[in-house]
Parts: structure tokens; sequence; C-alpha cells
């Protein structure tokens, strides 16, 4: 269980970090 957990903690930092990455980048495109 711990395990899924981390998983699932993991992708939601990616999903985050390619979140803003996404925003800030948008303006300049």
């Amino acid at each position: 269980m711990t395990n899924f957990v981390d998983t699932l903690m993991n992708i939601e930092v990616f999903a985050f970090i390619g979140l803003l990455l996404w925003l800030y980048l948008k303006p300049h495109s």
C-alpha cells in the first residue's frame, strides 16, 4: 500500500511540474 501511495505522489509531483512548465512556456510560443 505504501508503494502505491509513493507512486501516486510521484505522479502528482511530475504532473504539477509539467503544468507549471506548460503555463510558463505557453505565452512565449
